[in-house]
């Protein structure tokens, strides 16, 4: 063995050996330093380790085979007075090659620090990982504000139009150093611009990301070196360094038709693709562009899940978590694994939303703002022990002003290392209101009801009663109040979701939509006196919404918010509606001959009147967009809700509606519209009417209770948004640390 290191050491194997580690360290250490400036492929520093590595053996095999003397490149001499010769041409060249070594060390130290006083790009680990003098690295609570001047609010301008964000808008790089997030302000007449903004946890602001407007859902890719994020419709990215935004899918199937729609989550998988959540269930597209593919569909019959949303793809890119919504009760959502293989969806756990995986095998979820954490096993995919708390009041989307924005995303993220960063606020509270009488004249009287969240009133047919919707972090209530005592009692509808409901046409009985039974919302039917349960009128696989019901006992309904259908008394229900347009609000004459509605058929809401059931033409009444029309008891003036002149205000305009008598013409004689109430600063929803019209022709309305200090003139939309906005975000350093610290007291 000894002669054999003789020979290696003669051959010079082993000094080569040497400058090859040393050259090759070099180098690795500019690649990991120019790549990600050059913004080349992540694989490149990879393949040039490979061919390092290739080229070692091959270095010692010609080193061994050859030696480079001052006469060029020879095979090793085996004469004995020819070595002798070489014996100071040795020296010299053990001198050349010392020099040459501690030349390319300091080369690298120079570089090494170089870059650290010129880039300032320290190794991110130990860029914020704080230490205890016992090794354990503390737990750091900061808090730091979304714009240092509180001009900018968390979120986007798409998904933060009730002031929180219903998507995720905060993203930690993977190694904890860089914090991705939207934010948005208000510019002048009350419009809101958003963008993407990126703050090095050791920097003292945020830098905005030029060319990112509208962005919301930010999310980093593996490496750290990309940001995803949804613009619209659009699936985009960004180099974390700066530079053009780049497109990946123009068109994402993002839901449509509601402005505070956006994605429903998003990852960025190890193999380079991108899973998200759009219209029709969950999509997975190639990280630089493609077209997207339908993973996991939504179902839209009883028990089927209709929302897949806040997907985490897992390690190896072979499987993702997320959850699934069975109704818009957050009870009955499930945590579920699916499958990229066999797209099979399993069951992990029942009541959490937004998982989060952490490299220490903690699975974080959400359970109705409640950070929860349980122990997940990687290798098996399963989940091991018991859910326990670990803090209360994070932001999670639910429980939102329409339902359609509570995803029940929450403002929370990890990066590898266990930093996390987070918004608290827990579920979205309640809005108190106050039921109102209005009259013509715009005056108003408060009719002494106990202020709550109500999103919906109706008023009986002999003016004596009401019956009302409020919401609760349990659910969408019906309530009946009598008018004359004073008293308002619950209606036992039973399901999470019960709304929209009315009066039948004889005052004794009630019609609402509710998912009771956890069906897709459907319309049922009750007595008022609670004297039996709920009846479903229809089975469809849409969600419908009671709209009006008239003196001959047809029902008007919306279904799947774009089309109106009708329920005749004793038959099935027939479309009425079904055009490429958005149809919403449907609302009968007091004789049933007529029906008001809205539609998009021009690119705007307006107001049309057709006969019922037809056929004939209809009729377009309002002018400058209309929503939420009704009659006047009498049925010869159509009241609406129209846009006011300063942006996001209201007035309530008004028609006369006369019967033509003659045989040429309209049927209707329409008069000119008339600002009858300026402004109209009360309750409004789609795709149903909130309010409703008393029998002595007032109106029964839902004014909100603003407790909040509202800029002079501004516009009741912005004020809630202002109201709800997210100012300021929390940083957690090393909160693993601390989950940890947690596991081992409950093992003890």
């Amino acid at each position: 063995m000894s002669k054999l290191f003789e020979e290696l050491k003669r051959r010079k194997v082993v000094r080569v050996a040497g400058v090859y580690a040393v050259v090759a360290w070099l180098l690795i250490q500019v690649t990991n330093n120019i790549v990600p400036a050059l913004q080349l492929p992540a694989w490149t520093s990879t393949l040039i380790v490979v061919l390092l590595l290739i080229g070692f053996p091959i270095a010692l095999v010609l080193a061994w085979a050859f030696e480079v003397s001052p006469d060029g490149v020879q095979r090793p001499g085996a004469d004995d007075a020819s070595l002798g010769n070489q014996v100071p041409v040795a020296q010299i060249a053990n001198t050349k090659l010392l020099y040459a070594i501690l030349t390319l060390v300091l080369l690298v130290a120079m570089f090494q620090i170089g870059e650290r006083l010129f880039f300032n790009t320290p190794p991110p680990d130990t860029r914020i990982a704080a230490v205890s003098g016992n090794g354990i690295p503390q737990v750091i609570r900061f808090k730091l504000p979304v714009s240092d001047d509180g001009s900018r609010f968390l979120g986007g301008r798409l998904d933060s139009v009730w002031g929180r964000p219903n998507s995720t808008s905060l993203a930690l790089s993977p190694d904890g150093s860089l914090l991705a997030y939207t934010g948005w302000e208000f510019g002048p007449d009350n419009s809101v611009t958003s963008l993407l903004y990126l703050r090095g946890l050791d920097q003292l602001q945020a830098e905005a990301m030029v060319g990112t407007e509208d962005a919301s859902t930010p999310f980093f890719s593996p490496d750290g070196r990309w940001i995803g994020y949804f613009a619209g419709p659009s699936l985009r990215r960004i180099a974390a360094t700066g530079g053009e935004s780049q497109t990946i899918v123009t068109d994402a199937g993002i839901p449509s038709g509601l402005n505070w729609e956006t994605a429903r989550g998003a990852s960025w998988g190890d193999d380079d693709s991108i899973v998200y959540g759009g219209a029709d269930g969950l999509y997975r597209v190639a990280a630089r562009g493609g077209e997207p593919q339908l993973i996991a569909a939504h179902g839209r019959s009883a028990g089927e899940f209709f929302r897949l949303a806040q997907p985490q793809m897992l390690p190896g890119s072979k499987a993702v978590l997320l959850h699934a919504m069975v109704t818009d009760d957050p009870a009955t959502t499930q945590l579920m694994l699916l499958d990229l293989a066999t797209g099979s969806l399993t069951a992990l756990l029942e009541d959490a939303m937004n998982p989060l995986l952490l490299d220490s095998g903690q699975l974080l979820f959400l359970r109705r703002g409640a950070l929860m954490s349980v122990s997940f096993d990687l290798a098996e995919q399963t989940i091991t022990g018991e859910a326990v708390p670990v803090m209360a009041d994070v932001m999670q989307a639910l429980n939102m002003p329409n339902r359609s924005a509570s995803s029940g995303a929450a403002q929370i993220t990890f990066s590898h290392l266990g930093h996390m960063a987070y918004a608290d606020g827990g579920m979205y509270p309640a809005r108190p209101a106050e039921i109102v009488r209005v009259r013509l004249d715009g005056t108003e009287e408060a009719l002494g009801l106990d202020l709550r969240e109500y999103i919906f009133v109706a008023v009986s047919p002999d003016g004596s009663r009401l019956l009302l919707n409020d919401r609760t972090a349990e659910g969408f209530r019906v309530l009946g109040h009598d008018l004359a005592r004073g008293v308002s009692s619950r209606l036992d509808v039973g399901g999470f979701v019960n709304v929209g409901p009315r009066f039948s046409p004889d005052g004794l009985s009630i019609a609402f939509a509710s998912d009771r039974g956890n069906v897709p919302v459907s319309l049922h039917r009750m007595p008022l006196d609670n004297s039996q349960p709920p009846e479903r009128l229809i089975v469809s696989a849409g969600a419908s919404n009671l709209g009006s019901w008239s003196s001959t006992g047809v029902i008007a309904y919306v279904l799947d918010g774009r089309d109106i259908w009708m329920l005749p008394p004793d038959g099935e229900p027939v479309p009425f509606l079904t055009t490429d347009a958005i149809e919403t609000h449907p609302t009968f004459t007091p004789d049933g001959q007529w029906l008001a509605y809205v539609s998009d058929a021009t690119g705007r809401g307006e107001v049309y009147v057709r006969p019922y059931p037809g056929p004939g033409a209809a009729l377009q009444i309002s002018g400058n967009g209309g929503s939420e029309p009704a009659w006047s008891p009498d049925g010869r003036q159509l009241y609406y809700r129209s846009p006011g002149a300063a942006a996001d205000t209201a007035v309530l305009k008004g028609v006369d509606i006369t019967l033509n008598t003659t045989n040429s013409g309209s049927p209707l004689q329409v008069g000119r519209e008339a600002v009858l109430i300026e402004p109209w600063p009360y309750q409004s929803i789609t795709p149903t009417r909130s309010f409703d019209v008393a029998p002595d022709g007032s109106f029964i309305v839902i004014k909100l209770v603003d407790d909040s200090a509202a800029t002079p003139g501004e516009a009741p939309a912005a004020r809630t948004r202002r109201r709800y906005a997210v100012p300021e975000f929390y940083i957690v350093l090393n909160f693993a640390e601390e989950l940890r610290g947690r596991a081992r007291q409950a093992a003890q």
